[in-house]
């Protein structure tokens, strides 16, 4: 069945949404896009794309990063940062803070 034009719409905001927070994650665990990447088995371009929301990322893939970040599937989902630990959301603020500053890498 085909999806219409609001459901592509919607999934496509819900992958853009989980992208940004695994980058803020991917900082947060003061690891490059690269290497990131690389613990994943991925390539750094596909890990890009996960990140800006361009594709679906794989539920293995991201099983792997919650666990490689230590952030948690509440966090990645629906934002929030409830049970991350305070150690892991002090570096997530500091990652958005950065982000924020135009630190965009």
């Amino acid at each position: 069945m085909m999806q219409t034009t609001k459901e592509m719409e919607r999934e496509q905001r819900l992958w853009s949404q989980v992208g940004a927070r695994l980058k803020i994650a991917r900082k947060a665990s003061l690891l490059s896009q690269a290497e990131m990447a690389k613990k994943l088995g991925i390539s750094r371009a596909r890990w890009s794309m996960y990140e800006l929301g361009k594709r679906p990322i794989r539920m293995t893939t991201l099983k792997d990063a919650v666990e490689l970040t230590s952030v948690t599937w509440g966090f990645v989902i629906y934002g929030d940062e409830l049970d991350v630990a305070k150690d892991v959301r002090s570096r997530m603020r500091q990652a958005r803070q950065l982000e924020y500053l135009g630190d965009g890498g």
